[in-house]
């Protein structure tokens, strides 16, 4: 009976401990591959922080120094744009925030530092 339960302890601690393991991975990962992703090079920030836009011209990170500090997709985030294609059109740095511009003349701002969002519509 003491070995089963020792037996039953044990697994029970192992199976816990890779589970944990296995959410930190996907954590510091989030489920992308940044490799995919196209490097938004003409986008310049302090602390060697590097933006990336993915395949589907919806998703938004930003990396540093090799961790990806946050991954945002606008449409998820704010919502089909009413008119224009659902894809973001032009990206520019303004004041520690990333701006984005999707569909036709919809609007969006990511804090860099933190990853907060803002939806601030259209013109």
């Amino acid at each position: 009976m003491k070995n089963l339960f020792t037996i039953l302890v044990l697994k029970l601690l192992f199976t816990q401990f890779g589970f944990a393991q296995k959410i930190v991975e996907k954590n510091e990962r989030f489920g992308i591959d940044i490799k995919q992703m196209t490097e938004l090079r003409k986008l310049k920030y302090a602390h060697e922080i590097k933006f990336y836009l993915g395949k589907d011209k919806q998703t938004i990170a930003a990396e540093q120094k090799g961790k990806i500090l946050w991954v945002k997709n606008i449409i998820r985030m704010c919502g089909k744009p009413l008119v224009g294609k659902s894809k973001v059109r032009k990206i520019w740095i303004k004041d520690n925030s990333v701006v984005l511009v999707y569909g036709k003349h919809f609007f969006a701002k990511i804090n860099i530092i933190s990853g907060y969002e803002t939806c601030l519509g259209s013109d």
